[in-house]
């Protein structure tokens, strides 16, 4: 009788404990959700507010199946260079700016982002000819901070010292030029090693830079500049000068540093050359044991 109600009593504690566990891995959609798309989606994107980088994203679960979302989000690029007809409308329509890859999201943490989108999105309304969906409106979102329209010669100039690195950033991080090139005739040329910038306004527009220097959502850049933020008043004098850069550059020179390189290295090693030939122009023409080689060589003659 005892061992009965003993296993009954764990039964029924296991049971409980089976409930709460699964109680609490349930995941908080709306709370999660909002942490993630904020973190990861928002420097690019709105919901309902107007074309950033991206498109708006209001009502994105309205227009796209949850296969293909998730899809898009972990590698936008693997979709577009499937042949997706949308996909590849979005890039070209975007200015073939490459979305960062997510692949590490769980199906939890997106479905958590759609749930935040979807809570977030304007009563949905089908779309017709009259009413266009956000990826085709035209509308800006709000203007975040001091618009650059009252940019002044100094903040231009401010932002090319910013960008050259010949004025420090306020948190000691990387200048824009060690790893992006502009084309403009008071900057000399800048690194390969990500985008070109000349025309980054025209592509990203004013919040679309503004968004991306005070949150990154690349990961290089991310990391670069995840302990050394760039304020907003650094994030203006650099939009304003890329603004500036966009506007002049078709009238700045290009210039080839390769050719530049190259000679600089034929002349170097020519120097180079000159000055080794001088140091060891007293140096022993044998090796040191010669004259001994000799010797014995002589030597062996007379056995």
């Amino acid at each position: 009788m005892k061992i009965t109600v003993s296993l009954q009593r764990l039964k029924f504690i296991g049971s409980v404990t089976t409930l709460l566990i699964a109680l609490t891995n349930v995941p908080s959609y709306s709370q999660d959700g909002e942490s993630i798309f904020k973190g990861n989606c928002a420097v690019c994107h709105t919901i309902g507010k107007g074309i950033l980088v991206g498109p708006d994203l209001a009502n994105v679960h309205k227009r796209r199946k949850k296969a293909w979302i998730f899809k898009f989000i972990r590698s936008s690029q693997s979709v577009i260079k499937s042949g997706d007809e949308t996909a590849v409308a979005l890039f070209e329509k975007f200015n073939k700016v490459q979305m960062p890859n997510h692949a590490a999201f769980t199906d939890g943490e997106l479905n958590a982002i759609l749930s935040y989108i979807e809570s977030n999105s304007p009563e949905y309304v089908a779309e017709t000819e009259a009413m266009p969906s956000p990826e085709e409106s035209t509308s800006e979102p709000e203007i975040t901070g001091k618009p650059i329209d009252e940019a002044t010669e100094e903040d231009i100039l401010n932002g090319r010292l910013l960008f050259s690195g010949q004025l420090r950033l306020q948190k000691k991080g990387p200048a824009c030029l060690s790893c992006h090139n502009v084309k403009n005739d008071h900057v000399i040329g800048g690194g390969l090693l990500a985008k070109d910038l000349t025309e980054a306004y025209s592509r990203l527009n004013e919040n679309g830079i503004k968004a991306i220097l005070s949150s990154p959502p690349f990961p290089a850049m991310r990391k670069a500049y995840e302990n050394h933020p760039i304020s907003d008043d650094e994030a203006f004098l650099l939009t304003s000068f890329l603004k500036d850069v966009d506007q002049e550059h078709y009238y700045q020179h290009s210039r080839n540093y390769q050719l530049g390189f190259l000679y600089t290295g034929l002349i170097g090693v020519c120097i180079l050359l000159m000055i080794f030939t001088y140091i060891w122009r007293k140096r022993k023409y044998a090796p040191v044991n010669q004259k001994i080689f000799n010797r014995q060589l002589k030597s062996e003659s007379y056995y």
